[in-house]
């Protein structure tokens, strides 16, 4: 009997040091998760927080009590969390929502630090139950927006500076407008007169490059004004019938001399019989195409320049116009046929001082393209010329539009 309580004890003792140890061991361990734990609480950038669900804080991380003003956890855990709302109807609507949904994310809310000092913060805020206790516990994180909150209203007061001093400057074009032309018209129109006159080859010559040098300024001045007019998406289109052949002889009439006494040809040419009469903003058509044309007359110093216009019928009356403006100039780099088309940009900017302007005629014929619902670009290579397109939906008249045979649906705006 005595031996066989000897053996009984001693397995108890073994399974009671197997036990033991095991136990040590879980402790252990466990105690080595809730120091990680402590250190990922403790260290996150991001605050978290535990509360009731009547918003008592039962738990926080350094970042989450810290952000609302407190050193310690000890001075932070009871406090009812509500108090730190800088609205009331604010606290009352995230509430409502909160017990709704039982998640909010991304909510943006003015709070006020332990001294009063107020603060913007982004929670995430959800309602869980604590496997410890079994309650419903709401835990939320957040950080400290006030530095974002900061730049995004110092952008938003940027932005209305920029709008506003968008405004005033169009302002000023549109007053300048007047102030700009009246004195130039006065000196453009003696100058005729005083050219009518019998008047020495001298003077003649001087009065002249007075016209001249006027009439350049005036240009310089509506482009700055039509510019203007563009990026502010003032532009209006209006319709009416014309005939594309009538535009395209008016616009060589229009440039000839400039191409003679470069001298350049100058001309254009139909690769089909366009139609009779068409229904489109002449004016604003004509402009990008007068741009375009001056653009390689003024780059071409020998050969010539033509326009090659080619259309397709599409359905609905319309006329897909595609028209090619070719030189024999000094060409453009792979590498600037994008950048041409920006506002004040040539592709050399030893161009500006050779051949003058002000870099904003193909911005400008761009930009109505565009509004037209087509669009303008280029090909070219040093010293091969260059070839400017210009594609572009026009109505037709269906009553008195024949289209010939030669305008069968083709691609040519591909």
């Amino acid at each position: 009997m005595t031996s066989q309580l000897i053996i009984v004890l001693t397995v108890v003792t073994a399974v009671s040091v197997i036990v033991a140890g095991y136990l040590r061991k879980q402790i252990k361990r466990l105690r080595n998760i809730q120091a990680e734990y402590r250190l990922l609480k403790d260290h996150n950038l991001a605050g978290v927080c535990r509360t009731d669900l009547d918003g008592i804080v039962l738990d926080a991380n350094y970042a989450s009590y810290s952000v609302l003003g407190y050193d310690r956890l000890e001075d932070i855990v009871g406090i009812d969390i509500k108090t730190h709302y800088q609205s009331p109807e604010e606290r009352m609507r995230i509430a409502e929502r909160l017990k709704k949904t039982g998640l909010l994310t991304g909510v943006e809310v003015h709070m006020k630090r332990a001294d009063g000092q107020p603060f913007w913060a982004l929670y995430n805020i959800a309602v869980t139950k604590n496997p410890s206790t079994g309650r419903s516990e709401v835990v939320a994180t957040t950080m400290d927006i006030t530095a974002m909150k900061k730049t995004q209203e110092d952008l938003q007061a940027a932005k209305e500076a920029a709008e506003a001093a968008n405004r005033a400057k169009d302002q000023f074009l549109a007053n300048m407008s007047h102030e700009f032309r009246t004195p130039l018209n006065g000196v453009l129109g003696m100058t005729a007169l005083a050219l009518d006159c019998d008047l020495p080859p001298e003077v003649r010559a001087y009065l002249e490059e007075v016209k001249t040098s006027g009439a350049g300024l005036l240009r310089i001045i509506d482009d700055v004004l039509e510019y203007s007019r563009l990026e502010a998406d003032r532009l209006v289109l209006s319709s009416e019938e014309f005939s594309l052949r009538e535009m395209f002889e008016e616009i060589v009439a229009k440039l000839s001399a400039s191409a003679q006494a470069r001298n350049l040809s100058l001309g254009w040419t139909s690769e089909a019989s366009l139609p009779s009469r068409v229904f489109a903003d002449r004016r604003r058509l004509s402009q990008v195409l007068l741009h375009l044309v001056e653009n390689a007359i003024k780059f071409t110093d020998r050969g010539g320049v033509l326009m090659r216009v080619r259309g397709a019928s599409l359905e609905g009356y319309r006329l897909a116009l595609h028209v090619a403006v070719s030189d024999s100039g000094v060409g453009i780099a792979a590498e600037k046929l994008q950048s041409i088309f920006e506002a004040f940009t040539q592709a050399d900017d030893s161009n500006s001082r050779r051949f003058g302007g002000t870099g904003l005629g193909l911005a400008i014929s761009s930009k109505i393209a565009v509004a037209m619902g087509g669009k303008v670009w280029a090909e070219s290579s040093l010293g091969s010329g260059s070839i400017f397109h210009l594609c572009v939906d026009v109505p037709l008249l269906p009553p008195r539009t024949a289209l010939g045979p030669d305008l069968a649906p083709q691609p040519v705006c591909a």
